[in-house]
Protein backbone atom coordinates (compact mmCIF):
# COMPACT_ATOMS: atom_id res chain seq x y z
CA UNK A 1 0.00 0.00 0.00
CA UNK A 2 1.29 3.47 -0.95
CA UNK A 3 1.47 5.80 2.02
CA UNK A 4 0.52 9.45 1.88
CA UNK A 5 3.73 11.43 2.35
CA UNK A 6 4.10 15.18 2.05
CA UNK A 7 6.14 14.73 -1.13
CA UNK A 8 3.46 12.55 -2.68
CA UNK A 9 0.44 14.37 -1.39
CA UNK A 10 -0.32 17.61 0.47
CA UNK A 11 -3.42 19.14 1.95
CA UNK A 12 -2.09 22.62 0.99
CA UNK A 13 -2.03 24.18 -2.49
CA UNK A 14 1.03 23.47 -4.64
CA UNK A 15 3.71 25.92 -3.42
CA UNK A 16 5.57 26.25 -6.70
CA UNK A 17 2.36 27.15 -8.57
CA UNK A 18 1.38 29.74 -5.96
CA UNK A 19 4.94 31.11 -5.85
CA UNK A 20 5.02 31.54 -9.63
CA UNK A 21 1.59 33.22 -9.60
CA UNK A 22 2.68 35.68 -6.89
CA UNK A 23 5.86 36.63 -8.77
CA UNK A 24 4.02 37.03 -12.07
CA UNK A 25 1.50 39.34 -10.39
CA UNK A 26 4.37 41.24 -8.77
CA UNK A 27 6.04 41.64 -12.15
CA UNK A 28 2.79 42.89 -13.67
CA UNK A 29 2.34 45.24 -10.71
CA UNK A 30 5.82 46.70 -11.18
CA UNK A 31 5.06 47.26 -14.83
CA UNK A 32 1.79 49.01 -14.13
CA UNK A 33 3.43 51.10 -11.42
CA UNK A 34 6.14 52.18 -13.86
CA UNK A 35 3.47 53.33 -16.32
CA UNK A 36 0.91 55.08 -14.14
CA UNK A 37 3.01 56.58 -11.34
CA UNK A 38 4.53 60.04 -12.09
CA UNK A 39 8.31 60.20 -11.98
CA UNK A 40 8.38 56.40 -12.26
CA UNK A 41 11.25 54.21 -13.27
CA UNK A 42 10.79 54.42 -17.04
CA UNK A 43 13.66 56.89 -17.19
CA UNK A 44 15.63 55.01 -14.50
CA UNK A 45 18.03 52.70 -16.34
CA UNK A 46 19.25 50.72 -13.25
CA UNK A 47 15.65 50.08 -12.18
CA UNK A 48 14.72 48.91 -15.68
CA UNK A 49 17.72 46.59 -15.69
CA UNK A 50 16.65 45.15 -12.31
CA UNK A 51 13.10 44.52 -13.59
CA UNK A 52 14.51 42.87 -16.72
CA UNK A 53 16.74 40.68 -14.56
CA UNK A 54 13.67 39.82 -12.45
CA UNK A 55 11.86 38.69 -15.61
CA UNK A 56 14.85 36.57 -16.60
CA UNK A 57 15.05 35.02 -13.15
CA UNK A 58 11.30 34.25 -13.32
CA UNK A 59 11.80 32.39 -16.59
CA UNK A 60 14.75 30.52 -15.08
CA UNK A 61 12.57 29.52 -12.12
CA UNK A 62 9.86 28.16 -14.43
CA UNK A 63 12.43 26.25 -16.47
CA UNK A 64 14.06 24.75 -13.33
CA UNK A 65 10.72 23.71 -11.86
CA UNK A 66 9.51 21.97 -15.01
CA UNK A 67 12.83 20.24 -15.77
CA UNK A 68 13.73 19.60 -12.09
CA UNK A 69 17.28 20.85 -12.67
CA UNK A 70 17.83 22.04 -9.09
CA UNK A 71 16.73 20.52 -5.78
CA UNK A 72 13.54 22.10 -4.46
CA UNK A 73 15.07 23.64 -1.30
CA UNK A 74 18.28 24.74 -2.98
CA UNK A 75 16.22 26.54 -5.63
CA UNK A 76 14.18 28.41 -3.00
CA UNK A 77 17.29 29.35 -0.99
CA UNK A 78 18.91 30.77 -4.11
CA UNK A 79 15.72 32.73 -4.91
CA UNK A 80 15.57 34.02 -1.31
CA UNK A 81 19.15 35.31 -1.59
CA UNK A 82 18.34 36.85 -4.96
CA UNK A 83 15.20 38.56 -3.57
CA UNK A 84 17.14 40.11 -0.67
CA UNK A 85 19.70 41.67 -3.04
CA UNK A 86 17.10 42.54 -5.69
CA UNK A 87 14.73 44.30 -3.28
CA UNK A 88 17.55 46.27 -1.63
CA UNK A 89 18.76 47.58 -5.01
CA UNK A 90 15.23 48.12 -6.32
CA UNK A 91 14.25 50.29 -3.34
CA UNK A 92 17.55 52.20 -3.64
CA UNK A 93 16.88 53.18 -7.28
CA UNK A 94 13.15 53.84 -6.79
CA UNK A 95 13.19 56.31 -3.91
CA UNK A 96 15.08 54.70 -1.05
CA UNK A 97 13.12 54.67 2.20
CA UNK A 98 10.29 56.41 0.34
CA UNK A 99 10.08 53.77 -2.41
CA UNK A 100 6.59 52.36 -3.01
CA UNK A 101 8.14 49.05 -4.13
CA UNK A 102 9.44 48.31 -0.62
CA UNK A 103 6.06 46.61 -0.09
CA UNK A 104 7.47 43.70 -2.12
CA UNK A 105 9.47 42.76 0.99
CA UNK A 106 6.18 41.68 2.58
CA UNK A 107 5.28 39.64 -0.49
CA UNK A 108 8.48 37.87 -1.49
CA UNK A 109 10.25 37.18 1.80
CA UNK A 110 7.38 35.79 3.92
CA UNK A 111 6.39 33.49 1.07
CA UNK A 112 9.93 32.13 0.75
CA UNK A 113 10.20 31.65 4.50
CA UNK A 114 6.87 29.81 4.46
CA UNK A 115 8.48 27.33 2.10
CA UNK A 116 11.81 27.08 3.95
CA UNK A 117 10.79 27.38 7.63
CA UNK A 118 11.50 29.50 10.71
CA UNK A 119 15.30 29.41 10.45
CA UNK A 120 15.11 30.77 6.93
CA UNK A 121 12.69 33.41 8.25
CA UNK A 122 15.20 34.66 10.81
CA UNK A 123 17.96 34.65 8.20
CA UNK A 124 15.77 36.48 5.68
CA UNK A 125 14.68 39.13 8.21
CA UNK A 126 18.25 39.79 9.34
CA UNK A 127 19.72 39.80 5.82
CA UNK A 128 16.91 41.94 4.42
CA UNK A 129 17.28 44.49 7.24
CA UNK A 130 21.04 44.71 6.75
CA UNK A 131 20.92 45.02 2.95
CA UNK A 132 17.97 47.39 3.02
CA UNK A 133 19.70 49.76 5.45
CA UNK A 134 23.05 49.40 3.71
CA UNK A 135 21.57 50.18 0.31
CA UNK A 136 19.44 53.16 1.37
CA UNK A 137 21.23 54.76 4.37
CA UNK A 138 24.33 55.82 2.45
CA UNK A 139 24.79 59.50 3.49
CA UNK A 140 25.98 59.64 7.11
CA UNK A 141 23.88 62.71 7.76
CA UNK A 142 20.65 61.09 6.59
CA UNK A 143 18.15 61.01 9.36
CA UNK A 144 16.88 57.65 10.46
CA UNK A 145 13.08 57.90 9.97
CA UNK A 146 11.08 56.92 13.03
CA UNK A 147 8.62 54.88 11.05
CA UNK A 148 11.52 52.77 9.71
CA UNK A 149 11.79 50.97 13.04
CA UNK A 150 8.14 49.98 12.79
CA UNK A 151 8.68 48.97 9.16
CA UNK A 152 11.60 46.70 10.07
CA UNK A 153 9.77 45.28 13.10
CA UNK A 154 6.78 44.38 10.94
CA UNK A 155 9.12 42.79 8.37
CA UNK A 156 10.69 40.66 11.12
CA UNK A 157 7.25 39.72 12.38
CA UNK A 158 6.15 38.69 8.91
CA UNK A 159 9.29 36.66 8.14
CA UNK A 160 9.74 34.92 11.50
CA UNK A 161 6.00 34.50 12.10
CA UNK A 162 5.46 33.01 8.66
CA UNK A 163 8.36 30.60 9.18
CA UNK A 164 6.99 29.54 12.56
CA UNK A 165 3.51 29.10 11.12
CA UNK A 166 5.06 27.10 8.26
CA UNK A 167 6.76 24.70 10.67
CA UNK A 168 3.61 24.30 12.75
CA UNK A 169 1.38 23.74 9.72
CA UNK A 170 3.81 21.23 8.22
CA UNK A 171 3.93 19.30 11.49
CA UNK A 172 0.15 19.34 11.69
CA UNK A 173 -0.06 18.24 8.09
CA UNK A 174 2.45 15.49 8.73
CA UNK A 175 0.45 14.24 11.72
CA UNK A 176 -2.77 14.44 9.76
CA UNK A 177 -1.27 12.56 6.82
CA UNK A 178 0.11 9.97 9.23
CA UNK A 179 -3.37 9.59 10.73
CA UNK A 180 -4.78 9.21 7.22
CA UNK A 181 -2.14 6.55 6.53
CA UNK A 182 -3.16 4.64 9.64
CA UNK A 183 -6.83 5.01 8.80
CA UNK A 184 -6.12 3.75 5.31
CA UNK A 185 -4.20 0.79 6.72
CA UNK A 186 -6.97 -0.02 9.20
CA UNK A 187 -9.57 0.24 6.45
CA UNK A 188 -7.54 -2.09 4.26
CA UNK A 189 -7.12 -4.54 7.15
CA UNK A 190 -10.85 -4.44 7.86
CA UNK A 191 -11.65 -5.04 4.21
CA UNK A 192 -9.19 -7.92 4.13
CA UNK A 193 -10.64 -9.37 7.34
CA UNK A 194 -14.16 -8.97 5.96
CA UNK A 195 -13.21 -10.80 2.76
CA UNK A 196 -11.59 -13.55 4.79
CA UNK A 197 -14.67 -13.92 6.99
CA UNK A 198 -16.83 -14.18 3.88
CA UNK A 199 -14.55 -16.92 2.58
CA UNK A 200 -14.66 -18.68 5.95
CA UNK A 201 -18.47 -18.62 6.00
CA UNK A 202 -18.59 -19.85 2.41
CA UNK A 203 -16.19 -22.70 3.22
CA UNK A 204 -18.21 -23.50 6.35
CA UNK A 205 -21.42 -23.81 4.34
CA UNK A 206 -19.70 -26.19 1.94
CA UNK A 207 -18.58 -28.43 4.81
CA UNK A 208 -22.17 -29.41 5.56
CA UNK A 209 -22.48 -31.15 2.20
CA UNK A 210 -19.56 -33.52 2.89
CA UNK A 211 -20.74 -36.79 4.44
CA UNK A 212 -17.51 -38.80 4.47
CA UNK A 213 -15.42 -38.18 7.59
CA UNK A 214 -12.03 -38.52 5.85
CA UNK A 215 -13.05 -36.12 3.07
CA UNK A 216 -14.37 -33.66 5.63
CA UNK A 217 -11.12 -33.67 7.63
CA UNK A 218 -9.14 -33.25 4.41
CA UNK A 219 -11.31 -30.28 3.41
CA UNK A 220 -10.96 -28.51 6.77
CA UNK A 221 -7.18 -28.87 6.72
CA UNK A 222 -7.00 -27.62 3.13
CA UNK A 223 -9.07 -24.55 4.02
CA UNK A 224 -6.76 -23.83 6.96
CA UNK A 225 -3.74 -23.95 4.69
CA UNK A 226 -5.12 -22.13 1.64
CA UNK A 227 -7.29 -19.54 3.37
CA UNK A 228 -5.39 -18.78 6.59
CA UNK A 229 -1.89 -19.63 5.34
CA UNK A 230 -1.11 -21.55 8.52
CA UNK A 231 2.06 -23.63 8.08
CA UNK A 232 0.83 -26.44 10.35
CA UNK A 233 -2.72 -27.44 11.25
CA UNK A 234 -4.14 -30.51 13.02
CA UNK A 235 -7.58 -31.93 13.84
CA UNK A 236 -7.85 -33.80 17.14
CA UNK A 237 -11.11 -35.48 18.25
CA UNK A 238 -12.08 -36.36 21.80
CA UNK A 239 -13.25 -39.89 22.64
CA UNK A 240 -15.48 -39.54 25.70
CA UNK A 241 -15.62 -43.30 26.34
CA UNK A 242 -11.86 -43.82 26.27
CA UNK A 243 -11.13 -40.36 27.72
CA UNK A 244 -8.44 -39.88 25.08
CA UNK A 245 -7.60 -37.36 22.40
CA UNK A 246 -6.92 -38.75 18.92
CA UNK A 247 -5.28 -37.02 15.95
CA UNK A 248 -7.30 -37.63 12.76
CA UNK A 249 -5.48 -35.39 10.30
CA UNK A 250 -2.50 -33.10 9.95
CA UNK A 251 -1.24 -30.72 7.30
CA UNK A 252 2.20 -29.14 7.12
CA UNK A 253 2.80 -26.82 4.19
CA UNK A 254 2.00 -29.03 1.17
CA UNK A 255 2.06 -32.37 3.01
CA UNK A 256 -1.28 -33.72 4.21
CA UNK A 257 -1.81 -36.83 6.35
CA UNK A 258 -5.25 -38.34 7.08
CA UNK A 259 -5.21 -41.17 9.63
CA UNK A 260 -7.78 -43.95 8.95
CA UNK A 261 -6.70 -45.36 12.30
CA UNK A 262 -6.29 -42.28 14.53
CA UNK A 263 -3.61 -42.43 17.18
CA UNK A 264 -3.88 -41.09 20.71
CA UNK A 265 -1.85 -37.99 21.59
CA UNK A 266 -0.71 -36.52 24.87
CA UNK A 267 -3.26 -34.19 26.50
CA UNK A 268 -1.18 -31.11 27.20
CA UNK A 269 -2.22 -28.47 29.77
CA UNK A 270 -3.40 -26.23 26.91
CA UNK A 271 -5.52 -29.02 25.40
CA UNK A 272 -6.88 -29.95 28.82
CA UNK A 273 -7.94 -26.36 29.47
CA UNK A 274 -9.71 -26.19 26.09
CA UNK A 275 -11.56 -29.47 26.69
CA UNK A 276 -12.65 -28.34 30.16
CA UNK A 277 -13.55 -24.70 29.48
CA UNK A 278 -14.40 -24.72 25.78
CA UNK A 279 -12.35 -21.53 25.24
CA UNK A 280 -9.56 -20.94 22.65
CA UNK A 281 -5.98 -20.85 23.79
CA UNK A 282 -2.99 -19.04 22.30
CA UNK A 283 0.41 -20.28 23.43
CA UNK A 284 3.70 -18.44 22.93
CA UNK A 285 6.93 -20.35 23.43
CA UNK A 286 9.97 -18.07 23.51
CA UNK A 287 12.60 -20.77 22.99
CA UNK A 288 10.47 -23.20 21.02
CA UNK A 289 9.51 -26.74 21.98
CA UNK A 290 8.39 -29.97 20.44
CA UNK A 291 4.91 -29.99 19.04
CA UNK A 292 2.30 -30.86 21.57
CA UNK A 293 1.03 -33.72 19.39
CA UNK A 294 4.46 -35.35 19.67
CA UNK A 295 5.19 -34.72 15.98
CA UNK A 296 8.87 -34.03 15.21
CA UNK A 297 10.01 -30.42 14.88
CA UNK A 298 9.86 -27.21 16.85
CA UNK A 299 7.11 -24.61 17.26
CA UNK A 300 7.14 -21.18 18.85
CA UNK A 301 3.48 -20.24 18.73
CA UNK A 302 0.24 -22.20 18.74
CA UNK A 303 -3.44 -21.37 18.39
CA UNK A 304 -5.89 -24.06 19.49
CA UNK A 305 -9.68 -23.61 19.38
CA UNK A 306 -12.42 -25.99 20.53
CA UNK A 307 -14.63 -27.79 18.05
CA UNK A 308 -18.03 -27.35 19.66
CA UNK A 309 -21.31 -28.92 18.61
CA UNK A 310 -24.57 -28.54 20.55
CA UNK A 311 -22.70 -27.12 23.54
CA UNK A 312 -20.31 -30.07 23.67
CA UNK A 313 -16.59 -29.97 22.81
CA UNK A 314 -15.90 -32.87 20.45
CA UNK A 315 -12.35 -31.96 19.48
CA UNK A 316 -9.67 -29.33 18.91
CA UNK A 317 -8.52 -27.54 15.77
CA UNK A 318 -4.89 -26.56 16.29
CA UNK A 319 -2.65 -24.26 14.22
CA UNK A 320 1.09 -24.01 14.81
CA UNK A 321 3.95 -21.88 13.55
CA UNK A 322 7.75 -21.82 13.99
CA UNK A 323 7.55 -18.00 14.25
CA UNK A 324 6.94 -16.03 17.44
CA UNK A 325 3.55 -14.42 18.01
CA UNK A 326 2.08 -15.61 14.70
CA UNK A 327 -1.56 -15.59 15.80
CA UNK A 328 -3.77 -12.67 16.79
CA UNK A 329 -7.38 -12.10 17.77
CA UNK A 330 -8.55 -12.11 14.15
CA UNK A 331 -6.92 -15.51 13.63
CA UNK A 332 -8.61 -16.78 16.78
CA UNK A 333 -12.01 -15.52 15.66
CA UNK A 334 -11.70 -16.87 12.10
CA UNK A 335 -10.38 -20.27 13.15
CA UNK A 336 -13.12 -20.58 15.78
CA UNK A 337 -15.78 -20.08 13.08
CA UNK A 338 -14.20 -22.80 10.95
CA UNK A 339 -13.80 -25.13 13.96
CA UNK A 340 -17.45 -24.84 15.01
CA UNK A 341 -18.64 -25.38 11.44
CA UNK A 342 -16.33 -28.39 11.15
CA UNK A 343 -17.69 -29.78 14.43
CA UNK A 344 -21.29 -29.60 13.18
CA UNK A 345 -20.29 -31.14 9.86
CA UNK A 346 -18.39 -33.94 11.63
CA UNK A 347 -21.37 -34.71 13.85
CA UNK A 348 -23.51 -34.90 10.73
CA UNK A 349 -20.96 -37.11 8.97
CA UNK A 350 -20.71 -39.44 11.98
CA UNK A 351 -24.50 -39.78 12.12
CA UNK A 352 -24.64 -40.45 8.41
CA UNK A 353 -21.87 -43.03 8.77
CA UNK A 354 -23.75 -44.74 11.59
CA UNK A 355 -26.99 -44.78 9.59
CA UNK A 356 -25.15 -46.13 6.57
CA UNK A 357 -23.53 -48.79 8.73
CA UNK A 358 -26.93 -49.81 10.10
CA UNK A 359 -28.27 -50.35 6.59
CA UNK A 360 -25.48 -52.79 5.70
CA UNK A 361 -24.82 -54.45 9.09
CA UNK A 362 -26.53 -57.21 10.95
CA UNK A 363 -27.78 -55.81 14.24
CA UNK A 364 -27.15 -58.97 16.26
CA UNK A 365 -23.67 -60.02 15.10
CA UNK A 366 -22.26 -56.74 13.75
CA UNK A 367 -21.16 -58.29 10.44
CA UNK A 368 -22.58 -57.43 7.02
CA UNK A 369 -26.20 -58.28 6.31
CA UNK A 370 -27.79 -60.11 3.36
CA UNK A 371 -28.48 -56.86 1.47
CA UNK A 372 -24.84 -55.85 1.50
CA UNK A 373 -23.79 -59.38 0.57
CA UNK A 374 -25.92 -59.27 -2.60
CA UNK A 375 -24.47 -55.90 -3.66
CA UNK A 376 -20.86 -56.97 -3.09
CA UNK A 377 -21.38 -60.33 -4.81
CA UNK A 378 -22.57 -58.51 -7.95
CA UNK A 379 -19.51 -56.26 -7.88
CA UNK A 380 -17.08 -59.14 -7.32
CA UNK A 381 -18.69 -61.21 -10.06
CA UNK A 382 -18.34 -58.37 -12.58
CA UNK A 383 -14.69 -57.95 -11.60
CA UNK A 384 -14.01 -61.70 -11.88
CA UNK A 385 -15.67 -61.92 -15.31
CA UNK A 386 -13.82 -58.85 -16.60
CA UNK A 387 -10.35 -59.99 -15.47
CA UNK A 388 -10.86 -63.75 -15.73
CA UNK A 389 -10.27 -64.34 -12.02
CA UNK A 390 -11.67 -67.02 -9.73
CA UNK A 391 -14.31 -66.30 -7.11
CA UNK A 392 -15.50 -68.61 -4.34
CA UNK A 393 -18.36 -68.70 -1.84
CA UNK A 394 -18.41 -70.43 1.55
CA UNK A 395 -21.77 -71.04 3.27
CA UNK A 396 -21.78 -72.06 6.94
CA UNK A 397 -24.67 -73.52 8.94
CA UNK A 398 -24.62 -74.33 12.69
CA UNK A 399 -25.49 -77.98 13.30
CA UNK A 400 -28.47 -78.72 15.56
CA UNK A 401 -29.00 -75.00 16.27
CA UNK A 402 -32.79 -75.35 16.73
CA UNK A 403 -32.22 -78.03 19.38
CA UNK A 404 -29.67 -75.69 21.04
CA UNK A 405 -32.23 -72.86 21.21
CA UNK A 406 -34.89 -75.16 22.57
CA UNK A 407 -32.47 -76.38 25.26
CA UNK A 408 -30.75 -73.16 26.34
CA UNK A 409 -33.08 -70.42 25.13
CA UNK A 410 -32.92 -67.87 22.34
CA UNK A 411 -30.84 -65.35 24.30
CA UNK A 412 -28.11 -67.96 24.79
CA UNK A 413 -28.47 -68.85 21.12
CA UNK A 414 -27.82 -65.21 20.22
CA UNK A 415 -24.66 -65.19 22.33
CA UNK A 416 -23.53 -68.36 20.56
CA UNK A 417 -24.07 -66.72 17.16
CA UNK A 418 -21.82 -63.81 18.18
CA UNK A 419 -19.11 -66.15 19.45
CA UNK A 420 -19.14 -68.22 16.26
CA UNK A 421 -18.90 -65.04 14.18
CA UNK A 422 -15.80 -64.08 16.17
CA UNK A 423 -14.18 -67.46 15.43
CA UNK A 424 -15.04 -67.27 11.71
CA UNK A 425 -13.68 -63.71 11.45
CA UNK A 426 -10.34 -64.91 12.87
CA UNK A 427 -10.10 -67.55 10.12
CA UNK A 428 -10.72 -65.38 7.04
CA UNK A 429 -8.59 -62.75 5.31
CA UNK A 430 -9.05 -58.97 5.35
CA UNK A 431 -10.20 -59.01 1.71
CA UNK A 432 -12.92 -61.60 2.37
CA UNK A 433 -16.49 -60.43 3.02
CA UNK A 434 -18.33 -62.16 5.88
CA UNK A 435 -22.12 -61.71 6.06
CA UNK A 436 -25.10 -63.21 7.84
CA UNK A 437 -27.19 -65.05 5.28
CA UNK A 438 -30.16 -65.71 7.57
CA UNK A 439 -30.94 -67.40 10.89
CA UNK A 440 -27.91 -69.52 11.80
CA UNK A 441 -26.40 -69.40 8.29
CA UNK A 442 -23.38 -67.30 7.29
CA UNK A 443 -21.78 -66.74 3.90
CA UNK A 444 -18.31 -65.59 2.87
CA UNK A 445 -17.20 -64.04 -0.44
CA UNK A 446 -13.60 -64.95 -1.30
CA UNK A 447 -12.30 -62.74 -4.18
CA UNK A 448 -9.56 -64.16 -6.46
CA UNK A 449 -9.80 -67.54 -4.72
CA UNK A 450 -9.99 -70.94 -6.42
CA UNK A 451 -11.78 -74.03 -5.15
CA UNK A 452 -8.73 -75.60 -3.53
CA UNK A 453 -7.85 -72.48 -1.52
CA UNK A 454 -11.52 -72.00 -0.56
CA UNK A 455 -11.66 -75.61 0.68
CA UNK A 456 -8.63 -74.99 2.92
CA UNK A 457 -10.26 -71.91 4.44
CA UNK A 458 -13.57 -73.78 4.94
CA UNK A 459 -11.81 -76.69 6.62
CA UNK A 460 -9.90 -74.27 8.87
CA UNK A 461 -13.19 -72.69 9.98
CA UNK A 462 -14.84 -76.09 10.60
CA UNK A 463 -11.89 -77.37 12.60
CA UNK A 464 -11.52 -74.18 14.67
CA UNK A 465 -15.21 -74.22 15.67
CA UNK A 466 -15.15 -77.96 16.42
CA UNK A 467 -12.17 -77.48 18.70
CA UNK A 468 -13.70 -74.53 20.54
CA UNK A 469 -15.78 -74.65 23.71
CA UNK A 470 -18.45 -71.98 24.09
CA UNK A 471 -19.61 -70.60 27.43
CA UNK A 472 -23.33 -70.67 28.17
CA UNK A 473 -25.54 -70.18 31.19
CA UNK A 474 -26.00 -67.08 33.38
CA UNK A 475 -22.61 -67.47 35.03
CA UNK A 476 -20.84 -68.54 31.83
CA UNK A 477 -19.33 -71.61 33.54
CA UNK A 478 -21.07 -74.25 31.44
CA UNK A 479 -19.19 -75.09 28.22
CA UNK A 480 -20.70 -76.65 25.11
CA UNK A 481 -19.31 -78.05 21.93
CA UNK A 482 -20.75 -76.90 18.59
CA UNK A 483 -20.07 -78.00 15.03
CA UNK A 484 -20.86 -76.46 11.65
CA UNK A 485 -21.51 -77.77 8.14
CA UNK A 486 -19.90 -75.93 5.25
CA UNK A 487 -20.60 -75.77 1.54
CA UNK A 488 -18.29 -74.33 -1.15
CA UNK A 489 -18.87 -73.21 -4.73
CA UNK A 490 -16.52 -71.54 -7.19
CA UNK A 491 -16.67 -69.42 -10.31
CA UNK A 492 -16.40 -70.44 -13.11
CA UNK A 493 -16.66 -74.15 -12.24
CA UNK A 494 -20.07 -73.95 -10.52
CA UNK A 495 -21.83 -71.18 -12.45
CA UNK A 496 -21.37 -68.10 -14.61
CA UNK A 497 -23.62 -65.77 -12.58
CA UNK A 498 -24.15 -64.83 -8.96
CA UNK A 499 -27.47 -66.68 -8.72
CA UNK A 500 -25.87 -69.87 -10.05
CA UNK A 501 -23.05 -69.51 -7.56
CA UNK A 502 -25.44 -69.07 -4.60
CA UNK A 503 -27.55 -72.07 -5.67
CA UNK A 504 -24.39 -74.16 -5.99
CA UNK A 505 -23.07 -73.26 -2.55
CA UNK A 506 -26.52 -73.95 -1.07
CA UNK A 507 -26.51 -77.43 -2.67
CA UNK A 508 -23.00 -78.07 -1.32
CA UNK A 509 -24.15 -77.11 2.19
CA UNK A 510 -27.09 -79.50 2.07
CA UNK A 511 -24.77 -82.22 0.86
CA UNK A 512 -22.57 -81.63 3.94
CA UNK A 513 -25.56 -81.69 6.30
CA UNK A 514 -26.98 -84.79 4.61
CA UNK A 515 -23.66 -86.60 4.83
CA UNK A 516 -23.62 -86.38 8.63
CA UNK A 517 -22.82 -82.74 9.41
CA UNK A 518 -19.50 -81.26 10.64
CA UNK A 519 -18.23 -81.56 7.07
CA UNK A 520 -16.95 -79.36 4.23
CA UNK A 521 -18.42 -80.25 0.83
CA UNK A 522 -18.24 -78.87 -2.71
CA UNK A 523 -20.62 -79.36 -5.63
Amino acid sequence: MTKLTPKAYSLLPRLDDTFILVRILAFIGMGLWAIVVPDSILDNLPALILIAVFAAHLLFFLFSITRKLIHFKKLYYSILAYDIVFLALLTRYTGGFESHLSILYFTFLPFATYVLGVRAGVFAAAAATATYLAANLTPPETAFPAYLLLYIAVLWLFCVGTGYFSNASKQSEKRLLSALDKLNERTTELERAHRRLEMVYEASRNLGAILKVEDLIQNVLTVSRDLFRYPICEILLWDAKLQKLFIHGRIENKDTAIYPRPRAVRITPAFKEILETGRPRRTLLQQGSRRETDAPGMIRSQLAVPMTSQGKTIGILSAESPDLDSFGERDEHSLAILANSAALALENAFLHQQMEQLTISDELTGIYNYRFFKLRLEDEMRRSVRYGQSLSLIMIDIDWFKRFNDTYGHETGNRLLREIVRVIADCVRDVDILARYGGEEFIIILPQTGQAEAYKIGERIRQRIADSRFEIGPDGKELVKVTVSIGISCYPENGRGENDLVESVDQALYRAKGAGKNLVCTV
